[in-house]
């Protein structure tokens, strides 16, 4: 007569133990929206989120030669929208506004990327500009 199979519930235990904190800690990593913070004028400094979906048949070589300018023409895009907003929050005198218009593109065709993260899928970056000069044209100071 066969003996019944014994199950090392020890094992069994150490193993959904170990599958548990594992997937915890790919959770509870850290992404770059978490370390980035923060979108928006602070301090005449604009700061921007770009995000690049990587399409699936495309090429990484060709992709990564372009993925840094890609990602700062995402940012400048997204820099135009916020600015122009705040602008016409914040300008009530349509001059000046127009002016302001004009000068955005001036403004923010330099950014500088803070951080950078990339996967299989997309690539992700937060951009910051020098915006004081539109701000001082627009009469606003120390935006927050």
């Amino acid at each position: 007569m066969k003996k019944p199979s014994t199950i090392n519930f020890a094992g069994v235990n150490f193993i959904l133990l170990t599958i548990i904190i594992g997937i915890h800690g790919l959770s509870c990593t850290r992404s770059i929206i978490e370390q980035g913070g923060w979108e928006g004028i602070r301090n005449n400094t604009l700061r921007v989120y770009a995000r690049l979906d990587i399409p699936y048949d495309a090429e990484m070589k060709t992709f990564q030669k372009r993925e840094t300018e890609q990602l700062l023409e995402a940012g400048r895009n997204r820099a135009v929208v916020i600015m122009t907003s705040y602008i016409q929050a914040h300008v009530n005198d349509i001059s000046r506004c127009v002016a302001c218009y004009e000068s955005i593109q001036e403004y923010i065709k330099t950014g500088t990327i803070l951080l950078r993260e990339c996967n299989e899928e997309y690539c992700e970056a937060f951009i910051e500009y020098d915006v004081k000069g539109i701000l001082n044209a627009a009469g606003i100071s120390d935006a927050e």
